[in-house]
């Protein structure tokens, strides 16, 4: 996630529990722990999470958390093969977006159902997508 991700989430409540936090950042001082990986580098965190003892053995999946920049650097890596979307069916002021993709590379999952779900006054579904390969 981004520095301004994770100061969004109310200080009781970092790092997040059961899982290792890493924040791309300019601005905050590097620092590695048990639970938290503070760095500027985005491919640095990969390989420190894929290559490095304790993160190797625990990391099962890596999840991109935002905000833009850090989705859109996902989104352009070669590791990054599927997306886990929600999609609400609002709309909302904001003066951020998610990047654009181009959905013409994906396919949709079926291991979410897709259907609408209604949760205090909003209705959204939680959808995955499969980047498709590449023949070369």
């Amino acid at each position: 996630m981004g520095r301004k991700c994770w100061d969004s989430i109310p200080a009781k409540f970092r790092p997040l529990k059961s899982r290792i936090n890493v924040i791309l950042s300019k601005t905050l001082p590097p620092q590695i722990s048990e639970h938290c990986i503070i760095t500027d580098d985005f491919d640095k965190a990969l390989k420190m999470l894929t290559e490095e003892e304790p993160y190797k053995s625990e990391v099962e999946t890596i999840w991109n958390v935002g905000g833009k920049a850090i989705y859109q650097m996902g989104l352009e890596h070669p590791w990054m093969h599927k997306l886990v979307i929600t999609k609400i069916d609002a709309t909302f002021d904001t003066d951020v977006q998610f990047p654009d993709i181009d959905w013409e590379n994906y396919e949709l999952n079926e291991d979410f159902d897709g259907k609408p779900i209604e949760e205090k006054g909003l209705t959204y579904r939680i959808q995955s997508f499969t980047k498709k390969r590449s023949i070369a």
